[in-house]
Order: structure tokens, then C-alpha cells, then sequence
């Protein structure tokens, strides 16, 4: 499994991103009652609309398409509207990770400018890891630095993997690791050469 580049030209004109929870839940045929099991898994989905472009324009495009050989290839990205607009928080200081080993959906992270109001807010992403080994997270509350300059970020789902103490987390342009959800790949172009690409993806889990 090899990791694609994302073409500069990846501009998008529609989205959507979801997150999909494993829970699953039994009703009682008498009662009506409700049982809900969360099974702790999870994973980010969506779809987007790239800028027409013309057909040649498009080539760094297709080409891109084609080597993630459908779903045997992946690449990094994010929320589309997140990676244009950027995280609300301040992010006031150098957050580094506070602690090797942690686990849960709460992460201590340090390095924050001491006694700061929403060094983070609810909805900013973060991401964990680089590469191959990235990971995406939404951080579900608002979160002061105390006067050591740290905060504890509720996320929406547990660490998949333990970071590294003093890790970087990021962010600004939070991405994961994504694959297509087909192994066809598709693109269309109207009578005047204007190429229209539309395409869906889940993350690699």
C-alpha cells in the first residue's frame, strides 16, 4: 500500500464528511425498549466535487485517480471545509504531547501560552502521526491552558495508537490516511473539454 500526493489542483466546489460510529443497538418487540452496545470503532467518510477544470488542465488529476489503483492506495486528507478555513482555537504557544502511553479519548497536551481562553475549540480537527501512520480526530470541547501551559482535549473517539511524548500534533491542515471507497475511478467532460470529477472515500482503519 503506497501513500499518493494530493495535486495541488484538488479544489473542491461540493463536499460532504461524515463520521460513522460502530454501535449498534436491540429493541425489545414488547417493551420497545432500547439496548445500545458501542463497539469503540469508528471512521471519517465523505464525498467531494472537484473544480471543473479543462482536460488538460485535469491531467495531474487523472493521473493521481489512477495510481491509487482504486482502493489499493491512499492518501492524506481531511475535511474539505476544515483544511480552507482552519481551526477556530488560538493554538496559542507550541503544543507538544504531554505524556507518552496515554490512551482514551482524552489527550494532555503542553506547550500551550500559560492561562489562554479556547487554545482549542469544539470542532477543530487534530492530527497524530505523519505519513502513512496519520491520524484524525476532532476535538469535542472547548479547552483553556492552565497556568502550566497544558489542556486536556476530549476527542471524538479513543487514541488508535499511543503518541509519542513531545509529538507535534497538528492542527492546521489535520489530515488522515483516506482510500477510495470504489475501485473505479471516473471522469466526465462536457463538449468544450471542461472535466468534472467526482469522487468518494473513507478512511483507511
Amino acid at each position: 500500500m503506497a501513500l499518493i500526493t494530493v495535486p495541488s489542483s484538488f479544489k473542491v466546489t461540493n463536499s460532504s464528511f461524515r463520521l460513522i460510529n460502530s454501535v449498534s443497538q436491540n429493541e425489545s418487540p414488547f417493551s420497545l425498549r432500547q439496548q445500545t452496545y458501542d463497539w469503540g470503532g469508528s471512521r471519517w467518510e465523505g464525498e467531494v466535487t472537484i473544480r471543473p477544470y479543462t482536460y488538460d488542465e485535469t491531467a495531474d488529476l487523472r493521473a493521481f485517480l489512477a495510481r491509487l489503483k482504486g482502493r489499493a492506495n491512499t492518501f492524506l486528507y481531511g475535511d474539505p471545509d476544515y483544511l480552507v478555513k482552519g481551526p477556530r482555537g488560538s493554538l496559542a504557544g507550541t503544543p507538544l504531547v504531554n505524556g507518552a502511553s496515554q490512551t482514551g479519548n482524552t489527550i494532555i497536551i503542553d506547550g500551550f501560552t500559560a492561562g489562554q481562553s479556547n487554545v482549542v475549540r469544539a470542532g477543530d480537527y487534530m492530527q497524530l502521526g505523519s505519513g502513512a501512520s496519520s491520524e484524525l480526530y476532532m476535538v469535542l470541547a472547548d479547552a483553556d491552558s492552565s497556568g502550566a501551559g497544558s489542556a486536556t482535549l476530549l476527542l471524538n473517539r479513543t487514541l488508535i495508537s499511543p503518541p509519542s511524548d513531545n509529538e507535534t500534533p497538528v492542527f492546521t491542515n489535520a489530515r488522515g490516511v483516506f482510500r477510495l471507497v470504489d475501485n473505479q475511478v471516473e471522469w466526465s467532460s462536457n463538449e468544450s473539454s471542461v472535466t468534472q470529477i467526482t469522487l468518494a472515500f473513507k478512511e483507511a482503519v
